[in-house]
């Protein structure tokens, strides 16, 4: 019992003195004004050299069983963190949690928050003691952004921000944006973080999706959106490779049986009095209204298709044409070989004529003169005499 007293006193005494070090695990007085572990010459108020010992805090459930906490007395304004704390909770929060306290009134009026929890589950929290996921962020719609900074010393630098809410806007929007910030005070939101330089975000709204571009002087120019209907509307041209629109019914009812081929001349006069194709949209509508280019293109395919029926029927009318000429050709070569004949008839009858040779056989050739000319007048509808 005396000897148990006297090392209470004697470790009482090093202590008060604040000379203390720990070699081999018995307290012995250290060579300055420094408390040592493991060491003789403790460089702080309390130096621990582990030396492959890793010190230990050592808890046994409850609410906080341990932690420690990091105070300076010098803040003493509300509004200013005087404390630092790293607790490993248990029935608070299961995890490890960094923990800030106002100097004034802290976790009544004051600061007192979780800045950064590591869950027990592997999870990381900032601003939450319960990250539902691998890394969770809690924030108020005011401060609640993540930036991303690389500055590459004489390459521009980039800003990459993801925001959770568009105080200026809409507090349900969330977004990313290229050299944007959501908020900047004063009602303002999506301004440049740098102003030297463009950008472009895009914003996650409750029923839409909008693209933005910035120039390098700061103008908005919400080019593409993405409404809930699943339509979308675009402030610009649009260039692609390909594009695919399906759409039905498909213009095929123009090759039924039953179907209304609008006449030649009835498309002629709408033409006239309307100036474009029936059921074709005047270019007065397509300028004021648009053109949905899935109803347009099967409108015109259906043009196209009553086009090919015209020149099907011309086809037909021309063939027919064809085959009746070729038959007036070959009528007429014959007249032409008819007619001929006849001229060396007359050639021979004038002949005999001149040379008056007629005898008693006048009256037989008169006869076949007056023949041949009637057969002249069938096919060529004029007198022997008249030539």
């Amino acid at each position: 019992m005396k000897v148990k007293l006297l090392s209470i006193v004697l470790f009482t005494s090093f202590l008060t003195s604040a000379q203390l070090y720990t070699p081999s695990g018995t307290v012995q007085a250290s060579s300055n004004n420094h408390i040592g572990i493991g060491t003789n010459t403790p460089a702080g108020i309390l130096d621990i050299n582990a030396n492959g010992n890793i010190p230990i805090i050592r808890g046994n459930g409850g609410y906080i069983p341990t932690g420690l906490r990091f105070i300076d007395d010098s803040y003493t304004q509300s509004g200013q963190v005087k404390e630092w704390s790293i607790w490993k909770g248990n029935t608070w929060a299961k995890g490890l949690a960094f923990m800030r306290y106002d100097a004034i009134s802290p976790c009544s009026t004051g600061i007192c928050d979780v800045p950064l929890f590591l869950a027990d589950s592997g999870n990381v929290g900032i601003n939450t003691n319960s990250p539902q996921e691998k890394l969770s962020i809690h924030g108020k719609h005011v401060g609640s952004a993540i930036l991303l900074h690389a500055d590459n010393g004489s390459n521009a630098p980039a800003d990459l921000m993801l925001w959770a809410s568009e105080p200026g806007l809409t507090y349900s929007g969330v977004g990313i944006g290229n050299n944007i910030r959501n908020y900047v005070g004063g009602g303002a939101s999506m301004e440049r973080i740098n102003a030297s330089k463009g950008g472009s975000y895009i914003r996650l709204l409750d029923n839409e999706i909008n693209f933005n571009l910035v120039s390098n002087t700061g103008t908005k120019h919400q080019s593409l959106t993405l409404h809930s209907n699943g339509n979308a509307s675009l402030q610009g041209k649009f260039e692609v490779k390909e594009i695919k629109v399906t759409s039905t019914p498909t213009a095929d009812f123009v090759f039924d049986e039953n179907y209304d081929l609008p006449k030649l001349e009835e498309v002629e006069q709408h033409i006239r009095e309307k100036k474009h194709l029936p059921e074709i949209a005047s270019a007065h509508v397509m300028e004021k209204e648009g053109v949905n280019i899935g109803e347009f293109q099967i409108k015109l395919l259906q043009k196209v298709e009553e086009l090919t029926l015209y020149s099907i029927e011309q086809n037909k009318q021309l063939k027919s044409q064809s085959e009746k000429i070729q038959q007036l050709q070959k009528e007429n070569k014959a007249l032409k070989l008819q007619s001929e004949e006849i001229n060396e008839l007359k050639k021979i009858v004038q002949q005999l004529l001149t040379e008056k040779k007629i005898n008693h056989h006048e009256k037989k050739i008169t006869f076949c003169i007056f023949s041949v000319d009637r057969v002249f007048r069938v096919f060529t509808n004029r007198s022997l005499f008249q030539i």
